[in-house]
């Protein structure tokens, strides 16, 4: 896949390797990308090993990436919420306006909480604020 087009204005806040949960029996790897417009769930694609392949290893590697960049505006964003899904306790579920849900797997998940929360923090338009039950957070329209 190639470079991640920015939007004016617009910086990577943090990005990591992540397991997209699109069903019970569909988990893929992607890319999570959190900047301070926008998250997305990015393929994350075989440059290096496609352009060591060719032409037809880069096809390849961009089928095997299974598919499009999924991505909502962090103004979209309604809540974050921490699951489980089987063992793994490493789950977060973002949660759009419109009812969108994106489920993904990361390692350091609290550390994932807390930069989403200082990004939509620092939005001033936005807070996230903990909800009960605990292990979830919703994004309120500030007064303003």
């Amino acid at each position: 896949m190639g470079k991640l087009s920015l939007l004016p204005q617009e910086v990577i806040v943090r990005e990591t390797l992540a397991q997209h949960l699109r069903g019970k029996l569909n988990v893929v790897s992607r890319r999570l990308t959190l900047t301070n417009k926008r998250l997305l769930i990015r393929p994350i694609g075989f440059g290096a090993l496609g352009a060591l392949m060719g032409l037809l290893g880069g096809l390849a590697g961009v089928a095997m990436a299974g598919g499009k960049t999924e991505e909502f505006r962090l103004d979209e964003l309604a809540s974050v919420a921490r699951s489980k899904f089987g063992l793994n306790d490493r789950i977060l579920v973002f949660t759009t306006a419109k009812g969108q849900e994106y489920t993904v797997s990361v390692d350091d998940v609290e550390s994932w909480i807390g930069k989403i929360r200082s990004t939509v923090n620092s939005s001033g338009s936005l807070q996230m604020v903990e909800a009960v039950p605990a292990r979830r957070w919703t994004v309120r329209r500030r007064d303003g």
